[in-house]
């Protein structure tokens, strides 16, 4: 039975995730026990065949929890809990000590998350850490839109504190690129309900490819282990989505405002930070942070040669790291194929890009997001949910539809 494995099981909370699916995959690779847990059953992610069980509970709440204390007293050795999403992070973390009798959790203290992991809360810690970041307000409330309009220049941006539940149900969007006074109150006014705060910040001038990202990971003594930079290259939507290509590039400064964030707090585990560099200034502004999980890129270091989440997984069960942690720069490409499609249709709309330029973008060693001939089901499903689309053209299709058949990642 697996709950006897005689190496540590790792739980993936939030297999129904493009993190989830690569972390499962990552460690099976590695011959690691792999137990997936999911919330959405129909999700594509769900079909792979990285895991040697898969449980369904809902992953953002109390059931959670209690799932797992049912199961820890079964387990033949501690496992590792490695949470995929941001609130799977929150859940776990503000219940750990309930777990930590059958589970390795390697996470900071539940006030760091509760920094890092709420935006306006993070966006006030780089503040007073001197840290790069463009104008920024936090609004709590609708009149401290009032108070603020006179300073605001466009454009800007609107986002959310934390992307609840609610509100990834309304928009697959992390944060909407705003033009006129109009357009950000009627956004407010649209999206705040799904959120407790709205955040607006002064838009960063500059393309995709003007956006650098660092992968991290801390040890329990809160050493930094392992860095590994990257850019992106395309990412969907344009401008305010998720990356559809990036590749790994040397960035000194962006690997070491990344030291300095997480050095400014007693971190541990898995880190990441994005920023974007002003195309005019030259400057660098910070974007946002993911804390305490893997992100959707994370292949991208480990087809590069460092084993971020094997490392990660050896540190918390006492086994001897492996080899290749240090980042050497190979020009290693990671690419989401459905997304960068996408991109590369509207890039081609506004004669931007030619068919056989993004041909020539992808070439190269490469990460994949979602596809893989040795786990071809989860990158077949969505094929299918986006034939189906193309074919079913009733009202009623369209609406259940409405959303990305790809939007949790």
């Amino acid at each position: 039975m697996i709950y006897e494995s005689e190496l540590p099981i790792a739980f993936i909370v939030g297999l129904d995730s493009m993190q989830g699916l690569q972390t499962s995959r990552t460690l099976q690779h590695k011959k690691v026990p792999v137990i997936g847990i999911a919330k959405d059953k129909s999700y594509h992610a769900c079909r792979t065949w990285a895991c040697d069980l898969k449980l369904y509970v809902d992953t953002e709440s109390e059931e959670l929890i209690k799932l797992l204390e049912k199961i820890g007293p079964q387990l033949k050795k501690k496992a590792v809990i490695i949470p995929c999403q941001d609130l799977n992070v929150q859940v776990i973390s503000l219940h750990r000590e309930r777990l930590l009798k059958w589970f390795h959790i390697m996470l900071p203290e539940h006030e760091i998350i509760e920094k890092l992991l709420n935006k306006a809360n993070f966006y006030d810690h780089v503040l007073k850490e001197k840290l790069p970041l463009s104008t920024t307000y936090i609004l709590e409330k609708f009149s401290d839109l009032e108070t603020i309009k006179n300073k605001l220049t466009y454009p800007c941006v609107l986002k959310p504190s934390i992307r609840t539940t609610e509100w990834m149900e309304e928009t697959s969007l992390k944060a909407f690129k705003v033009f006129t006074e109009v357009e950000l109150i009627d956004l407010y006014k649209k999206y705040s309900k799904f959120t407790d705060k709205m955040i607006v910040q002064q838009w960063v001038d500059g393309t995709d490819m003007n956006l650098f990202t660092c992968f991290c990971y801390y040890d329990n003594n809160s050493n930094p282990v392992i860095t590994f930079t990257s850019k992106k290259i395309r990412q969907w939507p344009p401008l305010t989505g998720q990356r559809t290509l990036g590749v790994e590039v040397r960035n000194e400064f962006v690997e070491k405002t990344t030291i300095d964030l997480y050095n400014s707090v007693p971190f541990k585990g898995l880190g990441y930070l994005e920023l974007k560099k002003d195309e005019i200034t030259g400057n660098y502004y910070i974007i946002e942070a993911n804390v305490g999980r893997p992100v959707g890129p994370s292949s991208l270091a480990e087809r590069g040669g460092v084993e971020i989440l094997y490392t990660f997984y050896c540190d918390c069960v006492g086994l001897k790291r492996p080899d290749n942690i240090k980042q050497q720069y190979k020009g290693t490409k990671w690419v989401h194929l459905v997304r960068d499609f996408q991109a590369f249709l509207n890039l081609k709309k506004k004669g931007q890009l030619t068919f056989i330029g993004w041909l020539k973008s992808l070439k190269g060693k490469r990460a994949y997001a979602i596809f893989s001939w040795k786990d071809p089901l989860p990158f077949l499903f969505i094929l299918m949910k986006i034939i189906r689309l193309m074919l079913f053209s009733s009202k009623d299709e369209k609406k259940t539809h409405s959303q990305s058949p790809i939007q949790n990642d």
